[in-house]
């Protein structure tokens, strides 16, 4: 290795956010999904902060987390936005995303 591992982890974190707003979906959850993997586990701020980008491209492509790995994370609040998208319901996916808009717009 040429470089720590945590340097690693957040150049990949940073280069799959770019790749996200780059609608680079695909390299995005690649370098997304690495940073999330080789994170270490005590680092649960920095685990949470990398899910805030992932869970978004995994749900575009049907892959849903689970209540479990929300509530590990401190994600909980996302749940009811998770499931609307899941089961189709528009009206709670529009009053959810008006709740949060201010903050998923600060987020990135």
């Amino acid at each position: 290795r040429i470089f720590p591992q945590s340097d690693v982890v957040a150049y990949r974190f940073f280069v799959g956010r770019l790749r996200m707003f780059e609608d680079q979906y695909n390299a995005a959850e690649e370098h997304l999904a690495y940073a999330f993997r080789h994170c270490t586990k005590m680092a649960i701020r920095n685990k949470r902060a990398i899910l805030e980008f992932l869970l978004p491209i995994r749900i575009r492509r049907g892959l849903f987390p689970t209540p479990q790995l929300l509530q590990k994370y401190g994600l909980h609040h996302l749940e009811p936005l998770v499931n609307a998208v899941r089961y189709g319901d528009l009206a709670t996916f529009n009053a959810q995303l008006a709740i949060h808009q201010t903050a998923f717009v600060q987020s990135g």
